[in-house]
């Protein structure tokens, strides 16, 4: 039970004590979480919404077995929201996570993070080929990145996959710049020089994200303090995986 019978509203500061063990079944109010004890999160569509939150104890969303394929935490606030401070100096700034314990997410597990072009990927062209087959893996809807091959390092672009069919990918707009790709890579005689594009996915089922005051960033701080009362230090650890 919760401090007064209630549950945290907005712009609260949500204290979780040490011995405390919290399963969160629903999604939270805009807070300033510090995470003494446990905050467990086993349940998909489920979010955070926080200021800033200071991981002490323990906050883990999802496991192995069982992982979550829609969960965020929202950090709110500008340049000027109160800062978070670990322990009696460390000031991490605002619109931040600090980890001096335990975080880990369990998301959508995605075994072919990156791969490489097979085919050169024209500009208009809206199919690519890629190294290995991701149908398995890779799903329609999903965002991937397409590295620059070119002098110019701006020739990126970000699209969405609309059709997998083994190796060929067919993508929601056209190509904007020319991406260079082959079926084997270059030999020189210090080695073999692989300079086909990548491309690289990017949707993941667990989001930390900012809200966009100040255009301000959000940021996830890990470190380890010292406990001058009980002689020791907070270890952290950390697991984002999916």
């Amino acid at each position: 039970m919760w401090p007064g019978g209630r549950v945290p509203e907005d712009g609260d500061d949500a204290v979780i004590p040490p011995e405390w063990k919290v399963l969160l079944d629903i999604s939270t109010a805009n807070l300033a979480f510090h995470i003494k004890g446990d905050l467990i999160v086993n349940e998909t569509g489920r979010s955070i919404t926080a200021e800033r939150i200071w991981v002490q104890g323990q906050l883990i969303a999802g496991s192995e077995d069982q992982r979550l394929t829609d969960f965020k935490i929202n950090l709110t606030g500008g340049r000027n929201s109160p800062s978070l401070v670990l322990g009696e100096f460390l000031d991490v700034s605002n619109k931040a996570i600090g980890v001096t314990g335990n975080l880990t997410l369990y998301g959508r597990l995605i075994n072919i993070v990156g791969t490489r072009l097979v085919a050169p990927a024209l500009a208009g062209d809206n199919i690519i080929k890629v190294a290995e087959d991701v149908s398995s893996d890779w799903r329609v809807g999903d965002e991937i990145l397409l590295l620059p091959t070119q002098r110019t390092p701006r020739e990126y672009e970000t699209r969405v996959i609309t059709e997998i069919n083994g190796q060929l990918i067919t993508l929601d707009r056209s190509l904007s710049y020319f991406h260079w790709g082959s079926e084997s890579v270059v030999t020189t005689p210090y080695g073999d020089l692989d300079m086909r594009g990548e491309v690289v996915h990017l949707t993941r089922s667990i989001e930390i994200e900012g809200t966009r005051e100040d255009n301000w960033g959000r940021r996830v701080y890990v470190t380890q303090i010292y406990n001058q009362e009980l002689k020791t230090y907070f270890k952290r650890r950390v697991i984002m995986d999916g």
